[in-house]
């Protein structure tokens, strides 16, 4: 039986070891990712819950005001009821005002004729009287001429004597009868006097009456028409207030289903929230699992690095320090260090001749590592920084640019008067803060995923932020739904930072960049008197 050797040789050795390096490589991408993911789905469900509850108050105030409204609705369908049968009511008590004032403005003018006969009969009269008085005159002039021949028949009498006698007994009544007479004319004529007086006078009443007849039959013809306005009016109105009273009906309908379907959003609601309850649980959960496994990841990531410390190696390479997440600059792809700056980093490395290698971390344990001499650079680093000290580093020569400026939500509105102050949402500690305007509110989350988070739960009227990055996230993690504005806030230069042992090597890099030019066709970096550069015509380290 042939027995075989199964323990591993050193180059097997060192193949797990580069295996495993990958797969740690690779989980703490997926890790990060996983995180990342999780911090995004922790801000909305914090702001899921935040608008359930909201969203559960304003619908509990809209049941009740739909409540009142509804009550508010049958009191106001009751009104208009009472208001149409009082309406009815009035409508036909003016329409018998203006049947009795039509009535009565026929009596006036069926009495204008009679009128008309009562004045022609006492005209009639006032022209009789004048041809009495005429006649009254001639019996005037009777009885003066009966008086002169009594006279005559007097004094006839007295020549006569005794044979007269009796001639002047008639005489003597002749002449009474004169005298009689005259006192009768004269007693007409005084009748006829007061008669005519008074005729003229009825004459001025019935002027008078007339006149005053005339003014009120046209002012009963005017208020009829204006009754009849009235009830027109009045009909108008009924009409109205039937519609009105239609469309509150059908209103009060509608707010009752209104008031069915508030009262289902309230269970939906609640059920929201007891959902969005058992979802943070389980985000709880989740990020204790991730949080076991990124423990796991990191003990692990610490004994191949203690295995990788502890082998000899004639191969020296250019370790590359990286943020773990600031795409489209730097990140991790499938456990594999990528983005802008990296692929500048090993173009840099191709010129120079120096294989290269990257360890991707948070910023404060890159610089940690850095002091320690566990890696050569740090890339992807803005400058100027007011967290590097001049007098500790070498700063590279700019190799490209930050674009800073505002992203927006496109085409949503966070309710607020455009007079008020705008939120700004920045990474916490970052640069860019500083070109954010005075006028603005500001606030700060751990990464720009959450602030983007936060503007499209409209918590935020615009996040700053680099513009490439800002890009990358808004396509990669929110379906392009966060856009940048045009204009710059401002521009910051992106270099390599080492630690002041290592000139040299800061000086072959500078050479280097000036050879490759901008990483993305940028020119026009600002000048800055921290970038320290040696001797030119040094060659390159190997």
């Amino acid at each position: 039986m042939t027995k075989y050797n199964t323990l591993p040789n050193e180059e097997d050795n060192r193949d797990l070891h580069s295996n495993l390096k990958g797969l740690e490589r690779q989980l703490t991408c997926f890790l990060w990712a996983l995180e990342a993911q999780s911090s995004m789905n922790k801000a909305h469900i914090k702001n899921m819950q935040h608008s359930n509850r909201s969203g559960l108050s304003d619908l509990k105030d809209i049941d009740s005001h739909t409540s009142v409204i509804a009550e508010l609705a049958q009191t106001i369908a009751e009104v208009l009821k009472n208001l149409q049968n009082e309406m009815l009511i009035t409508g036909g008590q003016t329409r018998e005002s203006r049947s009795s004032l039509q009535q009565l403005a026929s009596g006036i003018d069926a009495r204008k004729d009679q009128l008309k006969k009562l004045q022609t009969l006492l005209k009639n009269m006032s022209d009789r009287v004048v041809k009495v008085r005429k006649h009254i005159g001639s019996l005037e002039n009777i009885s003066s001429q009966i008086d002169v021949l009594s006279i005559n028949a007097a004094i006839e009498a007295a020549r006569a004597g005794e044979k007269g006698a009796g001639f002047k007994v008639v005489a003597t009544e002749i002449k009474k009868l004169a005298f009689s007479s005259r006192q009768f004319s004269d007693q007409i004529i005084q009748e006829l006097q007061s008669m005519e007086g008074q005729n003229q006078e009825l004459h001025g009443a019935m002027d008078s009456f007339q006149t005053e007849q005339a003014e009120l039959g046209q002012e009963l013809k005017n208020g009829s028409v204006r009754w009849e306005e009235c009830d027109d009016q009045i009909e108008a109105s009924l009409e109205r207030l039937k519609s009105i009273s239609g469309m509150v009906e059908e209103q009060s309908l509608k707010t009752g289903k209104l008031n069915s379907k508030t009262e289902l959003l309230l269970k939906k609601q609640e059920q929201n929230m007891k959902a969005s309850g058992l979802m943070e649980i389980s985000l709880k959960k989740e990020d204790e699992i991730l949080g076991l496994l990124t423990g796991s990841n990191t003990s692990l990531k610490a004994r191949l690095d203690n295995y990788s410390s502890s082998e000899t190696s004639s191969v020296k390479n250019l370790k590359i320090g990286h943020d773990l997440a600031y795409p489209p600059w730097v990140y991790l792809h499938q456990g594999e260090s990528t983005g802008i700056s990296v692929d500048y980093a090993k173009k840099i490395g191709t010129a120079m001749g120096i294989k290269t290698a990257f360890e991707a971390g948070q910023w404060a344990e890159l610089i940690e590592k850095l002091n320690n001499g566990e890696i050569d650079l740090i890339a992807n680093v803005g400058w100027p920084n007011d967290y590097i000290s001049e007098e500790e580093y070498c700063v590279s020569l700019p190799y490209a640019s930050f674009e800073v400026c505002y992203f927006k939500n496109n085409g949503e509105s966070t309710g607020r008067e455009s007079s008020e102050a705008s939120k700004v949402f920045f990474q916490k500690g970052s640069y860019v803060s500083e070109y954010i305007g005075g006028e603005c509110e500001t606030e700060s989350e751990e990464n720009d995923i959450l602030n983007f988070v936060q503007l499209i739960w409209q918590k935020a009227d615009r996040v700053i932020t680099d513009r490439s990055v800002g890009e990358y996230i808004s396509e990669n993690y929110f379906s392009g739904q966060i856009s940048a504005e045009k204009e710059d806030r401002g521009n910051r230069n992106v270099v390599f930072l080492c630690s002041r042992k290592n000139r040299e090597l800061m000086d072959g890099i500078n050479r280097a960049i000036s050879a490759l030019g901008p990483a993305r066709g940028e020119s026009g970096f600002k000048e800055s008197a921290a970038l320290e550069v040696s001797d030119p015509e040094l060659l390159l380290p190997v």
